[in-house]
């Protein structure tokens, strides 16, 4: 019996991790169901590139940086990160260390889902200490920090800076969104973002 257009099987993780076709095409598991990423638009990876140039010069081994980085978070949900950082060796069965600090760069066609799911699927995992949501279409960031069982959240604008517990230092927004040209605001980008 064929399936209706539209709908999906529900997958495991396991099926999920086997169906990799050998392209850069990107998705995620989510409850289950495939979900195909978009590309993201050019402000997107201007910042995260910036992101990588603010982060690197602080790491100290053997905590290392990684792009579109996959996270388990359960058997039903596999994520992909803009950047992770990971601190500790591999483990065994060439399985990545846990993420440390997930950091998400939000676009309008992505901003619901970060918030709504994949930020709330982060804070319950154990390894994690910080989530950084930096915004692609404004100068914001907002910053999430584990405080014993709690998180402390700080968010930033403008031409502040905010303190990085994890890598103890300071980034500066002006660094993390230097020379980025934001464009105009659509209403498409309104409807994506529920306004």
């Amino acid at each position: 019996m064929a399936l209706a257009q539209g709908y999906a099987p529900m997958m495991t993780l396991a099926q999920f991790q086997a169906q990799a076709d050998g392209t850069d095409a990107r998705h995620e598991l989510v409850d289950g169901a495939v979900r195909m990423m978009v590309p993201p638009p050019d402000e997107h990876g201007e910042v995260r590139a910036n992101l990588v140039l603010a982060i690197h010069p602080h790491l100290k081994p053997p905590c290392r940086l990684v792009t579109g980085a996959g996270i388990q978070v359960d058997q039903r949900n596999y994520f992909q990160a803009d950047l992770v950082i990971r601190s500790g060796p591999r483990e065994p069965q060439g399985q990545p260390a846990p993420p440390v600090v997930v950091i998400e760069v939000l676009s309008p066609a992505t901003l619901s889902f970060d918030l709504a799911c994949k930020l709330l699927r982060y804070t319950e995992l154990p390894s994690v200490q910080e989530i950084w949501l930096a915004d692609s279409s404004r100068v914001w960031v907002q910053v999430w920090q584990r405080q014993g069982a709690h998180w402390l959240v700080a968010m930033v604008s403008g031409s502040a800076s905010f303190r990085s517990a994890f890598l103890d230092t300071e980034i500066a927004l002006d660094q993390v969104y230097a020379g980025v040209t934001f464009r105009p605001e659509t209403e498409d980008d309104a409807d994506a973002v529920g306004l």
